[in-house]
């Protein structure tokens, strides 16, 4: 409101700056929207029987049912915390936190059957956040400085519950992000910024053999198909999000042999369904399914007038 009476505000759905609204995005475009209310979110993970939704918010990790559309429950409740994953019997929760007593961010694991405290895995350096939990005794993630610095990743033993081992699996001057097990626990698939651009690779794992490029141009954010022949991985442009699909040919040595557009919408951040053949997606609170905003500028003159006639007193 100007001091000359005039107003201007904005009309039409949506949230504050920085709100996402969840959306359930199938291969073929079609779309559910989630009843939960916009808000910052970062961190979208299914749990295994692809019911509930966790991801982080203002800092904390939230679960939230997508048949019940139930109100989110709180997972942490201090520090600051990212990267949760789902064990594979989803009854846990492993998490990245900066809270007292860590060492930078270390790796919590919280029981999602009772109220115990997170467990730490153990005080490692710089800070780390989960990306997949692929089996019982394996837990994928990166690792960074406080400043930004290129990421690196590690993998860790599990077997013994009480004493975590973490190991480098990658570790180079690039900016390594993102790494995923395939189902057959054979395979690891990442982005990295080798080349200048960030794109999508694969390497066998848990010892990393000759990479294979995957996508074709900018690629970030890959997931493996439930029967590990396909990566899929997103292609972003001016605001326009991609999911591709890469096939794959498996032996004799890992392949793509065609890849091809999914679907595309205006997504800051996606997770693949367990069963393969869907997509949570976040996206602007206001942004419509084309891409446009659905608010409007409204320019009100002589705002004052209109306030007397209305309220006279």
């Amino acid at each position: 409101l100007a001091d000359d009476g005039t107003l201007l505000y904005v009309a039409g759905e949506g949230g504050g700056a920085g709100e996402l609204q969840l959306d359930i995005v199938d291969a073929v475009g079609n779309t559910e929207r989630m009843t939960l209310a916009p808000r910052p979110l970062r961190y979208l993970t299914w749990s295994p029987d692809g019911e509930t939704v966790a991801f982080v918010s203002s800092g904390q990790v939230f679960l939230f049912n997508t048949t019940l559309g139930s109100t989110p429950s709180p997972v942490t409740f201090d520090g600051l915390n990212f990267g949760p994953v789902f064990s594979p019997d989803g009854r846990r929760i492993a998490f990245g936190s900066l809270r007292a007593g860590s060492n930078g961010g270390d790796v919590f694991v919280k029981e999602l059957t009772d109220d115990s405290p997170p467990r730490s895995l153990g005080a490692l350096a710089g800070n780390n956040i989960p990306t997949h939990w692929p089996s019982e005794d394996v837990l994928v993630g990166l690792t960074t400085d406080a400043q930004g610095s290129p990421g690196d990743l590690w993998w860790a033993d599990l077997s013994d519950p009480d004493s975590a081992r973490v190991y480098d699996y990658l570790v180079s001057e690039a900016d390594l992000r993102a790494i995923q097990v395939s189902p057959d626990g054979t395979l690891a698939v990442y982005e990295s910024g080798e080349s200048g651009i960030r794109e999508v690779y694969i390497r066998s794992f848990p010892e990393p053999g000759q990479q294979t490029l995957v996508s074709e141009g900018v690629g970030i954010a890959p997931a493996w198909s439930p029967d590990g022949n396909t990566i899929y991985y997103v292609r972003p442009d001016e605001g326009v999000s991609t999911i591709m699909a890469a096939r794959m040919r498996r032996n004799p040595v890992p392949t793509v042999v065609a890849r091809e557009e999914v679907v595309s919408g205006p997504y800051v951040g996606l997770a693949l369904h367990p069963d393969g053949d869907r997509w949570i997606v976040a996206r602007g609170a206001s942004v419509s399914d084309d891409g446009e905003v659905s608010t409007r500028l409204i320019l009100v003159q002589n705002f004052f007038e209109v306030l007397r006639e209305r309220v006279p007193n």
